[in-house]
């Protein structure tokens, strides 16, 4: 794994972490940017994992089952929240 690459997944990592502090300062009190907000905290360190297991030589698959846990977690508040508007 070259330096760049490493640079770069540690910058997508940190950036995921921003928006999970964002998300998480939200004035509104709406459960779905706390929703959003710890999953881009399970992107940050799905991220990390990613990088850890590239570093070993080992798969990918446990940081690809956290990206989608995060990733279904995110659909299913917008589509309660779509649910509860209606």
């Amino acid at each position: 794994m070259s330096v760049i690459s490493i640079f770069i997944a540690g910058a997508d990592t940190l950036g995921y972490l921003v928006a999970a502090l964002l998300f998480l300062r939200a004035r509104s009190q709406e459960f779905l940017f706390a929703i959003l907000s710890g999953t881009f905290g399970m992107l940050a360190v799905s991220e990390f994992l990613l990088i850890m297991e590239r570093a070993k030589g080992e798969g990918s698959a446990p940081s690809d089952l956290l990206r989608l846990a995060a990733l279904s977690l995110a659909l299913g508040a917008m589509v309660y929240r779509d649910i509860e508007q209606h």
